[in-house]
């Protein structure tokens, strides 16, 4: 739980909140350089433009400014990058993962709020989720992609139909819970 600072107390910025918003900033980073790494020939403007966006976010996280940050680390992901199978592609979305769930959690409360450790966990979960489903992905893209045959279009419905049942699967889980709340009420 996010707890308020008493009126007495200092409401000074929170050394988690700073976390937070310096991992803003490092997963934009760590993007960016996973792009850079895997790239023939990098776009240095894009890259500074999403350092400087960065930044902004960092200033003020619960703007719309981290949409364009994410916009322009794709469009420089396609623009720099031909193989879209490349190790680095986890470390670009691990980047985007770290920059995404931080962002978010440092647009929750003001500077001056402290996280509980609840909190902290919840979204320290959200992040690892999300860091752990980048690998299998990046397996799965570099399988599909390296097959030749005329029914890969059989292969990739298939995966999208696993997709798809994965997602009812998970929308009826949250619905039940959904549901036992609005009985508490």
């Amino acid at each position: 739980m996010i707890e308020s600072p008493s009126p007495s107390r200092d409401r000074g910025a929170r050394p988690f909140q700073l976390l937070l918003r310096a991992t803003t900033v490092a997963g934009a980073v760590l993007a960016i350089g996973c792009t850079r790494l895997a790239a023939d020939e990098p776009l240095v403007e894009l890259e500074v433009a999403v350092l400087v966006l960065s930044l902004l976010c960092a200033a003020m996280p619960d703007s719309h400014v981290g949409l364009l940050v994410v916009i322009a680390i794709g469009a420089t992901w396609l623009a720099v990058v031909d193989d879209p199978t490349t190790p680095w592609a986890v470390g670009a979305a691990v980047g985007v993962a770290l920059f995404h769930t931080s962002l978010a959690a440092a647009s929750v409360a003001p500077l001056a709020a402290r996280w509980g450790r609840a909190m902290r966990h919840r979204w320290g979960r959200r992040l690892l989720v999300q860091v752990a489903v980048a690998v299998p992905v990046w397996v799965q893209v570099a399988l599909v992609g390296r097959i030749d045959i005329p029914a890969s279009s059989i292969v990739m419905t298939g995966a999208l139909l696993v997709l798809a049942i994965a997602g009812l699967w998970a929308a009826q889980g949250g619905l039940r819970a959904d549901r036992s709340a609005r009985s508490e009420r």
